[in-house]
């Protein structure tokens, strides 16, 4: 008897529920997901830390981002907080997700650094500790270093970006020692400024990465425009080339300048996939 129990413990606990603590890399920074997610090569605000490390250099002397995003399926939140300067950046991130009745809760401190290897091309580091909860049928909490690299070329009317995610890969344990992976990702992109107030962008995923609702390797097009002198408008579209479906997501989103330095962010993602209906608010600020 106690071993048919133990071998259903076992057999629950690595079921797909435990891959639901990783969130897509759409879950932070509503300016980003307003459009879609195409942002590794703009990242010139306060959420560049996670968006891409060397993309600090390309934004004012200083900026912050208070960022909160929802998702409508797997009971799944992000809650983001960053500071940014030349040449450093600090950083938070609480991330949690439930599927299949097992939860897992994360809380990165990111401290981001800069060096510019020649002129108009900069690399950084996110050098992260992540205390991490897996919950199921107990709870067991663990803190792990992890890294993430970005390089940003900055050629005024064009961008270039590559930024590489948990470098580490670190693992976290549920209470029966059974482990999860933080997988790492790689995404480039290319982002077009053809005038003042304008940007093009293109993201592509590098590589498969392994999430809790299945493989994902994206690839996004969105762009960002100002309407008037308060207002900007952003929308986007990507796709998961995993998805045999082949169900696009799309994000529409906007920002309303409050005072002639801090903006009020806002988006929505839909898909005929539930899983990628998202939305949040941000407060971002700039000097």
């Amino acid at each position: 008897m106690r071993v048919s129990a133990g071998f259903a413990a076992v057999l629950l606990l690595l079921t797909p529920g435990l891959a639901s603590a990783q969130l897509p890399l759409e879950a932070v920074g509503s300016r980003a997901q307003g459009m879609a997610g195409a942002f590794v090569a703009v990242a010139d605000d306060a959420s560049a830390p996670f968006w891409n490390p060397a993309g600090l250099a390309t934004g004012g002397p200083v900026g912050a981002v208070i960022d909160w995003t929802r998702f409508q399926n797997g009971n799944r939140s992000s809650v983001f907080g960053g500071l940014g300067s030349w040449p450093l950046g600090l950083s938070y991130l609480r991330q949690s997700a439930t599927f299949q009745g097992s939860r897992f809760t994360s809380s990165t401190f990111g401290v981001n650094v800069l060096q510019t290897v020649v002129e108009d091309f900069v690399v950084g580091a996110n050098l992260k500790l992540v205390h991490g909860t897996v919950e199921d049928a107990g709870a067991h909490s663990s803190n792990e270093f992890d890294l993430d690299l970005g390089a940003m070329a900055n050629f005024q009317k064009v961008r270039v970006g590559l930024t590489l995610k948990n470098l580490r890969q670190p693992e976290f344990t549920n209470a029966a020692g059974i482990a999860i992976k933080v997988p790492r990702e790689v995404r480039a992109g290319v982002a077009v400024l053809p005038k003042d107030g304008v940007t093009l962008a293109l993201d592509l995923d590098l590589d498969t990465v392994g999430l809790w609702d299945g493989p994902r390797r994206g690839i996004a097009i969105g762009g960002e425009t100002r309407v008037s002198k308060r207002v900007m408008a952003r929308g986007g579209v990507r796709w998961n080339l995993e998805d045999d479906l082949n169900r696009p997501a799309y994000s529409a989103g906007g920002s309303l300048q409050l005072s002639a330095s801090s903006w009020l962010d806002a988006h929505y993602t839909y898909s005929e996939n539930r899983r990628e209906r998202a939305y949040g608010v941000a407060l971002r600020a700039g000097f």
